[in-house]
């Protein structure tokens, strides 16, 4: 499993991301997980502005896959996690 920080170090090396040296926006993606640990589904909740970088970004979590599972009553359930991200300068760091 990736961490947060690897996720985070392979956003800010997407060419996107990179070649926008003045951006300044905020991201947010929610991440919908199999109780096996799959990415079901991404939806962009807050969209940089740009669609090609809001693509980029998407990619790197679609690339990882494997999640932790929500649990309930210590089954492994079906669940959702949120992402928030700040770019300032062409860097994105978690919020």
């Amino acid at each position: 499993m990736v961490g947060d920080s690897e996720i985070l170090a392979r956003i800010n090396s997407t060419k996107e991301l990179r070649a926008q040296t003045s951006l300044k926006a905020k991201f947010e993606i929610l991440i919908i997980i199999s109780c096996q640990g799959v990415i079901l589904e991404t939806e962009i909740l807050k969209s940089t502005k740009d669609p090609e970088i809001d693509q980029s970004i998407r990619a790197v979590f679609h690339k990882h896959n494997k999640w932790s599972p929500g649990e309930a009553e210590g089954n492994k359930v079906d669940s959702f996690v949120v992402k928030k991200i700040r770019i300032k300068k062409g860097i994105a760091a978690w919020i």
